[in-house]
């Protein structure tokens, strides 16, 4: 019944999205044959920022899960970020964190507790890494643009003091004689082994750092594809507030609630509705045509390796 009403929800928003996108678009017709002229170089270099990432949230998977003990081969993690992308695309909810969960238990009997306490600590780093990113986006464009937004830097600091107090004055917690509460104390406890692991935090957040810089990237070619010139300290301080859309994983792929979120930071810090919508929506579509054509034969390998083995 849970399932039904998310999903029911999830569908809902999706559909309602959609109908003011396409009346946007319907409104604005001759902006958005834009698309139509776009330069396949453009394309090509959007697919290769693309697969950069990916490669870096293999690295960082990898880097969680050696901390807890587990270590897959470098195809496999690289397999396991194309399909729990998939997954996210077709599915509400972040379903692809699931099947992510489920393989490495099939293959690897991880438990699903020890999974979950990988899983908030990624996001504790993608969290502060991206917020402060943010913020030195925001101070840069007050010193070489003379623009500055106090919206939206006070909303990053205070994420990243929120998140810097949960994630280090939390203490460790003792198990108690309720497994559901000791599911929970294992996720909390499960951070407190990461902290302590110095190199890896450092390296964690290098890696995080390096994801956003070329999500900005990204961004930045997507605005270049059609025109126009968005200053890369923009782009960053985009990627930043984008990297929380993390904590609202709604809809398939985010579909439609990243696209809202970037459009409205777009406008804060002055840059024109119509080219941060056809900009968003060139980025969208490469990204999801390389997450499907990646993801389904992922899925195919990883488990078509699991029964051989």
């Amino acid at each position: 019944m849970k399932k039904l009403l998310n999903a029911t929800v999830s569908l809902f928003i999706v559909g309602l999205i959609i109908f003011f996108f396409v009346r946007y678009i319907t409104k604005n017709i001759a902006d958005f044959k834009k698309i139509l002229l776009v330069s396949p170089f453009y394309i090509m270099l959007l697919t290769l920022t693309f697969l950069v990432t990916i490669w870096l949230s293999a690295r960082m998977m990898d880097l969680m899960l050696r901390g807890f003990g587990l270590k897959l081969k470098k195809w496999e993690n690289i397999g396991l970020v194309n399909i729990t992308n998939f997954y996210n695309t077709i599915t509400p909810f972040r379903g692809g964190a699931a099947i992510r969960a489920i393989y490495l238990k099939k293959k690897y009997n991880f438990n699903f507790t020890g999974f979950l306490s990988v899983f908030p600590a990624v996001y504790i780093v993608l969290i502060v890494s991206g917020s402060i990113l943010g913020i030195l986006g925001l101070v840069l464009a007050k010193l070489f643009y003379n623009q500055f937004n106090l919206l939206i830097f006070l909303f990053l600091l205070s994420i990243t003091l929120l998140t810097l107090i949960i994630a280090f004055f939390i203490p460790k917690l003792s198990e108690t004689k309720y497994s559901l509460l000791n599911k929970i104390i294992y996720i909390i406890n499960g951070w407190q082994i990461i902290k302590k692991n110095k190199s890896l935090m450092f390296k964690t957040t290098l890696i995080a750092l390096m994801q956003f810089i070329f999500i900005a990237i990204s961004y930045n070619l997507a605005y270049s594809s059609i025109g126009y010139k968005l200053p890369f300290i923009y782009a960053i301080i985009i990627t930043s507030i984008n990297s929380l859309a993390l904590l609202i994983a709604i809809t398939p792929g985010n579909l439609g609630i990243s696209e809202i979120i970037n459009v409205f930071v777009a406008n804060l810090i002055k840059i024109p509705v119509i080219e941060s919508v056809l900009a968003m929506l060139i980025w969208r579509i490469t990204n999801v045509l390389l997450i499907l054509l990646l993801g389904m034969p992922s899925t195919y390998l990883l488990l078509k390796f699991k029964k051989l083995s």
